[in-house]
């Protein structure tokens, strides 16, 4: 990754493997918009915080002078109880948000 990525575990310890899906993903979304991005994702436990079953993933991505910010809070209906799926749907989230920035921008330069 070519920005800066910062990742945040509140009141409990780290993952390996969510750090690594965590940094896989922004790389995917730098990627896919073709330039550097500052990226921070901050993971907090809901309910006990020795356990990473429930949490909510938050993720800010600076790109050119634009944030991008996503949040994901477990839902009884959506299965937030796995915190891998609550990373994928906040990044696929963020790529929305910079899909659409991105399209904003496109339509704007063609009208003028």
């Amino acid at each position: 990754m070519k920005g800066n990525l910062h990742i945040t575990y509140r009141h409990l310890d780290s993952s390996d493997a969510l750090s690594a899906l965590i940094t896989e993903k922004a790389e995917e979304l730098e990627l896919h918009c073709g330039h550097a991005l500052e990226c921070r994702v901050t993971i907090d436990p809901l309910g006990s915080p020795a356990q990473l079953k429930r949490c909510r993933v938050h993720v800010t991505a600076s790109l050119r002078g634009k944030t991008l910010v996503a949040d994901r809070l477990p839902s009884s209906h959506e299965g937030h109880d796995d915190p891998y799926l609550a990373v994928r749907e906040a990044f696929r989230s963020v790529r929305h948000e910079l899909d659409r920035f991105t399209q904003r921008r496109l339509s704007r330069r063609d009208a003028r």
